[in-house]
Formats: structure tokens, sequence, C-alpha cells
């Protein structure tokens, strides 16, 4: 009984970890990041991720020079990033890592795979 208690609590220590990192990314994300993804089509090869709060959950949306896409299930875990939106009906899907305040990755779309890199805008 002793040693069950001891892993509940363990796992409790590691949920709750987890958890503060992933808030703590979260919170660094905040604001507007300068995207480049020079493989996709040209209208869509620069601009910006905008990570904000809405009604307390964490929010993400792409603005371009075709307007503003508002992304779905965004995802905060570890220092990787997740989440889908459509571009004229096609999905898309972006995974990301957060390294030394940049985040790099990839598009995942139907046509294959597209690099992307961000910066935060100063």
């Amino acid at each position: 009984m002793k040693m069950l208690l001891s892993i509940t609590a363990l796992l409790l220590v590691i949920v709750s970890a987890s958890g503060m990192h992933a808030s703590h990314l979260e919170k660094k994300l905040n604001g507007t990041w300068q995207y480049e993804a020079l493989q996709a089509p040209y209208e869509y090869q620069k601009g910006q991720i905008v990570f904000f709060e809405e009604d307390g959950e964490p929010q993400v949306k792409i603005v371009t020079n075709q307007g503003t896409i508002k992304a779905k299930n965004l995802k905060v875990e570890n220092d990787e990033v997740t989440f889908d939106f459509y571009v004229e009906y096609e999905y898309c899907k972006a995974t990301l890592k957060y390294k030394e305040d940049k985040l790099a990755g990839k598009v995942a779309t139907g046509q294959g795979d597209i690099p992307v890199t961000m910066k935060r805008k100063p």
C-alpha cells in the first residue's frame, strides 16, 4: 500500500512539473512572431504568428498578406508547439520546437512538409 501511495505521489509531482513547464512556455510564446517558410507559395512565405490568450485559453492566429487565419488545437508540451489550420481549404499542421527564443520546424500539407522558422518580433 505504501509503495502504491509513493508511486501515486511521484506521478502527481511529474504531472504537476510538466504542466508548469508547459504553461511557462505558453507565457513565453505570447506575442507576435515573424515567420519565414520559403518553400510555401509566395503569398504565404512570410508573415506573423500571434500567440495570445482568450477566455483563459492559449490561442494562435496566422497573419499573412492574404488575411488572418485562425489556428486550432494549440498544444504546448515540453519544448514542442503544435497547432493546425486551413489554407484555402487545405488542412495543415505545424510542429515546432522552441529553442533559445526561436521556433523552428515544419508545416505538414497535402503536398509535403514545408520548413518554417520564427523569431519574436522586436
